[in-house]
């Protein structure tokens, strides 16, 4: 790989890491807010009687969810940033972004909810770069082969 393609490989890493690095970084400094925040979205999302059991579980065990959620970003992200187990790091953070996504942004709710859909998507594409990192990891070094002259 030459020069070039590490730099952006690096810049993509660094790129789709930081919105969680910076988000778990939020959550520690405003626990209690974003604590406000997940049990507002849990109950707003206790609508669908599809995954009632899950959001009993993720209600009655918030401060696990919560630190689960945050570590997953962090480390995640981290990883993810610095090229160190890279496969791991977009593991934990998929793992963080799906049920976010479904909690934050149930679009299917409020259909006329234009923000809503385009937050849902947007996570959709992160989800997509971090399913390429997961497939890929952070690309193999190649030495080029040597020109004959």
């Amino acid at each position: 790989m030459n020069p070039l393609q590490l730099i952006i490989l690096f810049l993509g890493r660094m790129c789709l890491s930081t919105i969680f690095i910076l988000s778990a970084l939020n959550i520690l400094v405003d626990w209690q807010g974003n604590q406000t925040l997940v049990t507002n979205a849990l109950s707003d999302m206790h609508q669908s009687p599809q995954i009632s059991s899950v959001l009993d579980f993720a209600s009655s065990h918030l401060t696990l969810v919560l630190v689960l959620g945050t570590m997953f970003q962090l480390v995640g992200g981290v990883f993810v940033f610095l090229g160190i187990r890279v496969r791991f790091g977009a593991l934990l953070l998929i793992l963080f972004l799906i049920p976010y996504t479904i909690l934050f942004y149930p679009f299917w709710l409020t259909p006329h909810d234009h923000v809503q859909k385009v937050m849902f998507l947007k996570n959709m594409s992160i989800l997509g770069g971090l399913l390429i990192l997961l497939a890929f990891g952070k690309g193999k070094v190649i030495k080029p082969k040597p020109v004959k002259e």
